[in-house]
């Protein structure tokens, strides 16, 4: 009987795996048949605003500072150029440990202190961040900016008095747009500089989530670990392709 049962235990262990590697055949199939098939040419409308997240890998023995220094910086230039050959107009680079806003002051906004407007009306704030060649606006944002104005924004919210729920959201939405700067993006592209070998659940590592309430997440959700390394352009161009063919109802 216990010839029988390690018999079936190693069976099923058996079966196990070539599931796992039939899962795996199955995703590098589809990651290869979507980088070497020809993309339709069809047009599509970029978006007003894009964020772009970058993510670093801080694991042990995989943590190669200057190397994904390096990729951060090729990352933040990259979009920056591909979404002034697209024609966008705003630009939000995120990097939650705050080293790229360190390191890449080239296109670093000076932070903006604004008041807290007037609870009625909800003030429409004009901001002109700096900007720069061929009109397109960036930001660099780290997540302890992120954290700290999501708190103090809160702070503000419960000091003051509301009617209605409306009204709330309107004061609450005006808060956040005179920190941010920029509309909320249309089209967010998730990166991490140095993927693992098994597939990645999305991460946002601490981005602003009022901004998220828009946006379509591109994510490339199986990358292999050869493919490490900066955020590229042809990325950008398949997360364009993704968000055009996406219909959004907005609530309706």
């Amino acid at each position: 009987m216990q010839v029988i049962a390690i018999i079936k235990r190693a069976a099923l262990l058996g079966l196990l795996l070539l599931l796992h590697a039939l899962h795996i055949i199955t995703q590098l199939y589809k990651s290869v048949k979507a980088s070497l098939r020809r993309r339709r040419s069809y047009n599509v409308n970029p978006p007003k605003s894009i964020a772009v997240i970058l993510i670093m890998n801080e694991s042990s023995g995989l943590w190669r500072r200057n190397k994904q220094l390096q990729w951060l910086i090729d990352s933040a230039r990259n979009a920056t150029s591909w979404c002034e050959k697209m024609g966008v107009q705003q630009l939000m680079i995120y990097e939650s440990t705050g080293t790229l806003k360190k390191y890449y002051s080239d296109i670093q906004d000076d932070d903006l202190v604004a008041d807290t407007p007037p609870l009625s009306p909800p003030p429409t704030p004009k901001i002109a961040p700096r900007r720069l060649n061929k009109g397109i606006s960036v930001r660099v944002l780290s997540g302890d900016e992120a954290s700290d104005r999501f708190f103090t924004v809160a702070e503000d919210v419960h000091r003051e008095e509301f009617e209605t729920h409306t009204q709330r959201i309107a004061f609450t939405d005006s808060l956040m747009k005179r920190w941010y700067k920029h509309d909320d993006p249309e089209l967010i592209v998730v990166h991490h500089l140095q993927p693992s070998f098994i597939s990645r659940s999305l991460q946002m590592n601490g981005f602003p989530p009022w901004q998220l309430r828009v946006g379509e997440i591109y994510h490339d959700a199986f990358r292999l670990p050869f493919s490490r390394g900066p955020l590229k352009q042809y990325t950008l161009t398949k997360a364009l392709y993704a968000y055009g063919k996406v219909e959004q109802r907005l609530g309706r």
